[in-house]
């Protein structure tokens, strides 16, 4: 059973979302990898720490995929919104005027 602390489950989740750019296009092996490196960057794993986390990154691969793709999508919408390249009106999106 994985039992870890929720320090560890909002730093994952963060980083899926933060690097969101780079997780969409790897393979699901190195999404774990890739989180698993950068949790051990910012924070010091035993290895049964490691281990539980390892477990919870491939059980959730499929999510965190999805996430990753749903954020980054995101944020290409803001980009694409916000841009004003050719010196005219940034895009409206039709659900702007319903917010």
């Amino acid at each position: 059973m994985i039992s870890f602390n929720s320090e560890h489950l909002r730093l994952i989740w963060s980083m899926v979302e933060t690097y969101s750019y780079i997780l969409e296009g790897l393979s699901d092996e190195a999404i774990c990898l890739w989180l698993l490196k950068k949790i051990k960057d910012n924070i010091h794993l035993s290895h049964d720490e490691t281990n539980e986390i390892r477990a919870y990154i491939r059980s959730r691969s499929h999510l965190i995929r999805e996430v990753a793709n749903n954020q980054s999508i995101s944020d290409n919408v803001r980009t694409k919104q916000f841009s004003n390249t050719h010196g005219s009106k940034p895009i409206e999106l039709p659900y702007n005027k319903a917010i």
